[in-house]
């Protein structure tokens, strides 16, 4: 609106000078006589000069608006440079003598992006630059601890893990002292790095988190490598983090910005580099990775509560989650192998991966996309039940393959959802059908009591769904709708 202005300003006064003052607002205007004898000002060449000076100042809006997108994607193109040769130099490092040096070129690397972005601030006062640099220096920080924690656990082991590392994962130091060294150093360049960058990214939540990533990144410098002490370690930094999270910056207006969400995210980068360097390097157990899909689960569900509107990130997020449960609840099946082969081989595949999924279609805002992934956890349950019934033939399995397909169709009664019921009471008949001629022996053996048994066990099971199922149904329907 300024340009516009002193465009049409300019306009006025240039003709002014050709034709002499124009008639304006709150002025009387001259009298015929006057206009007859002075000079005349053709109107419709003042319109056409206002015209052009109003296209020509929304070209130079269009201009600085095109310099700017631009400048952003130069900006971008050149933080993904600054990662790359971060990850280059962790890999290669700069022909120095030790991993000491190595270490400690790191560390002036840190400090050469703060001072970057203290440059761009104060002299070009350009401070978009200037942020990028700091939260490149940011970044920097879990990197220094995850190499300050290689270098911890060449002297201090507290588990017996033995691996061949690959040359760009192998850091080692000589002796204590220089150990100690290496500490000192970082902890001179890190904190004041840490305390600046969160100070000027997420001013608000400086406090909190500044000292919850320096906590996160402390967590690297733990000398334990096995994955069965790694995977709750994890989880437990995870459950904790997202409970700061909410705590202090659920309300908090500035961290919902850009910068503030990064700031978030890096507090989530150091555990995930401890998942990262466990399955890459180590022997990982059924067990933990169990432990390490419930813990992802967690923050993708939490991940996905932080958007607000129901887009296509929400959605993305919501079939992740949909995959980290089936990885879930295979992984239940192997850790539960060794005691329930082949009796209840489906059971803790069929509850880890169906209860996931059913919170998972509780959070989910479409109906359309919830029955979808409702439906289609059911089907894989009920498959993955008939087919063990169909591989495995021992005594009991007809009793074990009821279990699931009874379970399925109680969950549908409550939730009062057909589709459901009838791919729970296909599976329980196609359990049935697999074990005809079983039932048909028992009885033939049984007679009388087989049927009565029967007859027992159906009126027990009526009884129940009388007495307990408006009351369980209700409470679904009120659980479901929270996420409406």
């Amino acid at each position: 609106m300024s340009t516009l202005t002193a465009s049409t300003e300019l306009a006025l006064s240039t003709a002014e000078c050709f034709v002499g003052p124009l008639e304006k607002p709150g002025i009387v205007s001259q009298s015929s006589e006057d206009l007859a004898s002075g000079p005349t000002c053709n109107i419709y060449a003042s319109v056409g000069a206002e015209k052009s000076e109003t296209q020509m100042g929304g070209t130079i809006v269009s201009l600085v608006s095109k310099f700017g997108s631009l400048s952003s994607i130069i900006r971008v193109a050149g933080v993904a440079a600054m990662v790359a040769s971060m990850c280059l130099f962790l890999f290669d490092g700069m022909g120095v003598v030790n991993d000491i040096q190595r270490f400690f070129t790191m560390l002036m690397l840190t400090g050469v992006l703060s001072a970057g972005g203290f440059a761009l601030a104060f002299i070009l006062k350009e401070h978009r630059g200037a942020r990028s640099f700091f939260g490149l220096a940011l970044l920097s920080v879990p990197v220094n601890f995850t190499v300050l924690g290689a270098l911890f656990y060449s002297v201090i082991q507290l588990d017996q893990v033995t691996t061949a590392y690959p040359t760009m994962a192998h850091w080692e130091v000589l002796d204590v002292a220089s150990l100690g060294t290496a500490v000192l150093f970082a902890a001179l360049a890190l904190i004041p790095v840490t305390i600046l960058g969160v100070s000027i990214l997420a001013r608000e939540g400086r406090a909190w988190l500044g000292l919850a990533l320096l906590a996160s990144s402390s967590l690297l410098l733990l000398p334990i490598r096995d994955t069965t002490w790694i995977a709750p370690v994890v989880a437990l930094a995870i459950v904790v983090l997202i409970t700061v999270v909410k705590r202090f910056g659920e309300n908090t207006i500035s961290l919902k910005t850009l910068s503030g969400r990064f700031v978030q995210t890096l507090l989530f980068l150091p555990p995930a580099i401890m998942l990262f360097r466990s399955f890459w390097l180590y022997e990982i157990t059924a067990l933990s990775s169990m432990v390490i899909g419930v813990t992802i689960y967690a923050t993708v569900r939490y991940a996905s509560q932080r958007i607000s509107p129901e887009g296509i990130i929400v959605n993305a997020l919501h079939i992740i989650s949909a995959f980290v449960a089936l990885v879930t609840g295979v992984m239940a099946l192997f850790v539960f192998e060794p005691i329930s082969v082949p009796l209840f081989l489906a059971i803790p595949f069929s509850l880890v991966f169906g209860g996931l999924m059913l919170e998972l279609e509780s959070r989910v805002r479409k109906p359309e996309f919830a029955n979808v992934l409702g439906i289609g956890a059911s089907v894989l349950v009920a498959c993955a039940t008939v087919l063990q019934q169909q591989v495995y033939d021992v005594p009991g399995m007809f009793y074990a393959g009821l279990v699931v397909p009874v379970i399925m169709i109680v969950v549908a009664a409550i939730q009062q959802h057909k589709g459901k019921m009838i791919i729970g009471a296909v599976a329980l008949l196609a359990v049935f059908l697999l074990h005809a001629s079983g039932i048909f022996t028992f009885f033939t053996q049984t007679g009388w009591l087989g049927f009565a048994t029967l007859g027992g066990i159906a009126i027990l099971v009526a009884s129940l769904l009388e007495r307990f199922g408006p009351m369980l149904s209700m409470k679904s329907r009120l659980w479901f709708s929270r996420a409406d």
